[in-house]
């Protein structure tokens, strides 16, 4: 039997194979934050189809760090009889479900933040198109650090079998991380164990919120856009720091994955995320390239736990059953036209058919 169908048991949740649907935005939640049918319908399918960790799509923290106006949110209780919808649909299916909670920093576009600058490490733009933002004063970082911890809480009581702490992607705790994002020169700044600040004390707060039996995971870049041969041991640095405070599994991800796959690139991080395994010794999980059975036999004789895939259940939510029933290969072509499609096409990838025309 091939490793991915095997059972894998982190704390104590069991999933029931080591395939991880990772934490991907979808076009479909409510204006104000809450979840819609069609998003339950949304996780259902993918629940039935033997996916083990279903990972939601990032939830906002606080009203100021949304990524986008249709994102889900879970910074108040008035969210929360929503997200308990997908956390039955999920288990009703027999897929265990974590939430991913997050706050988007820098990236918050101008959209949602009523004529506010967007809040980062460091006052300057995302991009050179972004407006410049806010640098967050340490009060403001300790109100942050509350907001993760309560919002960790609310998950639990709503089901959740645990939570993530969104660490990659250039969003706010990633930018604290990341020397391209963070210039500051006080105790959040600096070192790779400063700039780690944030997320550390994070972690330690969701930690003591929601007690010592709830798993509490990370997704993590692994790499930066400059100078990434100096963040390296940086990177070990801040995993190795992961092990000692109670992070129950690291999710390694990177800050270049649309470009990696456009190359026809697999396992992109691999290399490094064999490293935090065989340094930390705990529960590692690669996202990023994986397309086929053979990338994922990779990945496991590589000495890592879990495999997780986001555009490739896009394209096929029912991917697990296809690969159970004998097909090797994922549909995904990489073209990353599903961060836009729905927006102009209304359907999510190019490989689905386009919706019907409504009459007149």
């Amino acid at each position: 039997m091939d490793k991915y169908l095997s059972p894998y048991t982190l704390k104590e949740v069991t999933f029931k194979n080591r395939v991880i649907r990772s934490a991907t935005q979808d076009p479909f939640g409510g204006a104000d934050g809450s979840v819609t049918d069609r998003q339950v319908e949304l996780y259902a399918a993918l629940a039935g189809n033997s996916i083990g960790l279903i990972i939601t799509g990032h939830a906002c923290v606080h009203p100021r760090g949304r990524a986008a106006l249709n994102q889900n949110s879970l910074y108040d209780d008035r969210f929360m009889e929503g997200q308990k919808r997908i956390v039955n649909a999920c288990h009703r299916g027999g897929s265990k479900i974590f939430l991913q909670i997050n706050h988007a920093g820098l990236q918050s576009p101008a959209s949602v933040l009523d004529g506010k600058a967007p809040l980062g490490p460091s006052a300057i733009p995302f991009s050179p198109k972004s407006p410049v933002g806010e640098a967050l004063t340490a009060e403001e970082i300790l109100e942050l650090e509350k907001a993760f911890a309560e919002a960790a809480v609310r998950a639990k009581a709503c089901g959740f079998d645990g939570v993530q702490l969104h660490c990659a992607h250039n969003y706010l705790l990633s930018q604290f991380i990341s020397p391209v994002y963070n210039r500051r020169t006080d105790e959040y700044g600096g070192s790779a164990r400063n700039r780690f600040r944030f997320a550390r004390e994070t972690i330690l707060r969701i930690r003591n919120a929601v007690g010592a039996d709830y798993p509490v995971i990370i997704k993590i870049n692994s790499n930066v856009e400059e100078h990434d041969e100096e963040f390296g041991p940086d990177f070990m640095e801040i995993c190795k720091i992961c092990s000692q405070i109670g992070v129950d599994g690291i999710e390694v991800s990177g800050c270049n994955f649309t470009s990696l796959g456009r190359s026809g690139a697999r396992t992109y991080y691999l290399e490094r995320a064999e490293a935090v395994k065989q340094d930390t010794g705990l529960p590692v999980f690669l996202v990023g390239g994986i397309r086929t059975k053979e990338d994922m036999r990779k990945v496991f004789d590589a000495g890592l736990d879990m495999v997780s895939l986001s555009r490739p259940f896009i394209s096929q939510p029912d991917l697990v059953t296809r690969f159970m029933s004998g097909e090797e290969q994922a549909a995904c072509l990489d073209c990353n036209k599903c961060f836009v499609l729905y927006g102009k096409e209304g359907r999510r990838c190019v490989l689905h058919p386009l919706p019907e025309k409504k009459e007149a």
